[in-house]
């Protein structure tokens, strides 16, 4: 697999970047067959694409070299390494959707042009064979990903597997040798995804190198010849699949540390009783024609923890973007305490009794702690506006005692635990019955992912709130869960209690593919 040296193409030597405080890749290093195919993974947060926009010089290494054909490139501008025949893709296809796909294709050729502004206002004869070149190039990349048909149509008309396909079209424009796609599954059905599939093994059979980032684990496992494996921007594993889905620090990494007391708490579990508070029955929500859920049915109960597992680009963010109005689903009904929700305007949900913490936390930076804090009581009629800062501020600084002492501190000057402290915090000024958080566990160390976990776990008690946790950390979350749903490409693969969750193949296979 590591091959002689002259058939090394990319050489990554303790290559770091951090952004203030945050370190994104730590000392990164290993090396890329030519003519391989090769998949990054990681859990949320790993540094992947940051990795990728180094390599692509959209962001300079702070320390280490990135040898490619044995030249240095680490920190060149973008168009210098692009022009040396590095290609990308983007996981949002970065498109000019003013353009038609062929037009498109040709801003690929740009970095072997030679024509200067100039020449071409005044249409040298040089400048518009050159013209001509580029087109001719950019039809031919269009004829390989098989979008040559739809050359002339807008971009905008393409459906989302075709403007997947025309973003690598462009990227074969620039006739790399070295050709990253970043999250090229994402979204795609699966006819789109064996398209894409083929197209990638024909492009290797012709010489190119690809390299992956991507969360469609069983696509990565099948395809790739070696999988490197990051973790908080460190790379902690690499070698072929069937090395790295049984690398016991890979495990760790996306399904948690393996807590000694599993068993212990999943024996307390009370049994699911009376009607839901919260219950979704066959719901399908779509991206456009790509269906990023199918046929959900799940149930949250009074004080009860209910955790949805699975890798990224499972549907789990989609499902509580579903539940929280931000996103309608095509079928399927979703009912809190006994009411259709479906459809309804978040304002509208949040109003009934549900409050969401996204990922990210998306709080306002410039504000101090306590505007933050009384954002969430906005939603609350006004009789009920003084309660709630007077007693649900109390109640959040009992749950979050770092929040009083830094009550007129500005949001954005804090550490990530506080603020995700804080987003819990200014959800529950909200008074709500059902809390749903995404990823509260993102960014954190693992002392403050169990000092998070157990507060959510204390909320859902003493506060009589049910609680709907999205998380990709599995072990950390199913340590303080009453019923687990793991989901898989939209779908739920298993549910049931944590015991008999944590213990199933099916989990590991969710994240690492079977």
């Amino acid at each position: 697999m590591s091959g002689s040296p002259d058939s090394i193409i990319l050489e990554v030597k303790d290559v770091s970047k951090h952004f203030g405080g945050i370190q994104s890749l730590d000392h990164v290093s290993f090396t890329i067959r030519k003519g391989s195919i090769n998949s990054l993974i990681g859990p949320n947060g790993a540094g992947k694409t940051t990795f990728i926009n180094v390599v692509t010089g959209i962001y300079a290494p702070d320390a280490g070299d990135i040898l490619f054909r044995d030249e240095d490139i680490a920190g060149l501008p973008a168009h210098v390494i692009a022009s040396k025949a590095i290609g990308r893709t983007f996981q949002r296809e970065e498109l000019f959707v003013s353009l038609s796909v062929l037009e498109n294709a040709m801003v690929g050729c740009q970095v072997r042009t030679h024509s200067g502004m100039l020449s071409c206002g005044f249409t040298v004869p040089s400048s518009r064979r050159e013209e001509l070149e580029i087109r001719d190039t950019a039809m031919e990349s269009l004829k390989v990903v098989g979008l040559e048909r739809r050359a002339h149509d807008p971009v905008s008309k393409l459906p989302l597997g075709e403007r997947k396909l025309a973003g690598v079209a462009r990227a074969l424009a620039m006739n790399p040798a070295f050709l990253m796609l970043d999250e090229p599954m994402g979204g795609l059905a699966a006819h789109e995804a064996n398209k894409l599939v083929d197209l990638i093994h024909m492009l290797v059979s012709k010489g190119l190198t690809i390299f992956m980032v991507e969360h469609n684990m069983p696509f990565v496992m099948s395809l790739s010849e070696k999988v490197i494996v990051f973790d908080r921007g460190a790379k902690i594993a690499e070698g072929t699949p069937d090395e790295v889905k049984t690398n016991d620090e890979v495990i760790k990494a996306y399904l948690g540390e393996e807590g000694s007391h599993v068993d212990d708490v999943c024996k307390t579990k009370m049994e699911r009783t009376g009607s839901p508070r919260l219950r979704a029955e066959g719901v399908s929500t779509f991206y456009g024609e790509a269906q990023a859920l199918k046929g959900i049915s799940l149930d949250v109960h009074p004080k009860e923890v209910v955790a949805i597992l699975g890798s990224n680009g499972a549907g789990k963010t989609t499902l509580l973007k579903t539940i929280t109005g931000l996103l309608s689903p095509q079928e399927g009904r979703i009912f809190f305490e006994g009411s259709h929700i479906e459809g309804r305007l978040p304002q509208e949900i949040i109003k009934k009794g549900i409050a969401a913490v996204a990922e990210g936390r998306e709080l306002f930076g410039p504000m101090t702690v306590r505007d933050n804090l009384l954002l969430g009581t906005y939603s609350l009629p006004s009789s009920k506006r003084r309660e709630a800062l007077t007693e649900r501020l109390e109640m959040v600084f009992t749950l979050f005692p770092v929040l009083k002492e830094r009550l007129r501190q500005n949001a954005e000057t804090m550490s990530g635990g506080q603020q995700q402290m804080l987003a819990v915090g200014r959800a529950l000024m909200a008074m709500p019955r059902l809390l749903a958080l995404d990823e509260p566990s993102l960014g954190l160390s693992p002392l403050l992912v169990a000092e998070m976990m157990r507060t959510l776990k204390e909320i859902c008690d003493t506060l009589e709130v049910s609680v709907l946790l999205v998380e990709q950390n599995a072990r950390a979350a199913i340590e303080i869960a009453d019923y687990v749903y793991v989901l898989e490409r939209g779908e739920v693969v298993l549910q049931g209690a944590c015991k008999d969750v944590i213990e199933s193949p099916i989990i590991q296979s969710a994240y690492l593919g079977g």
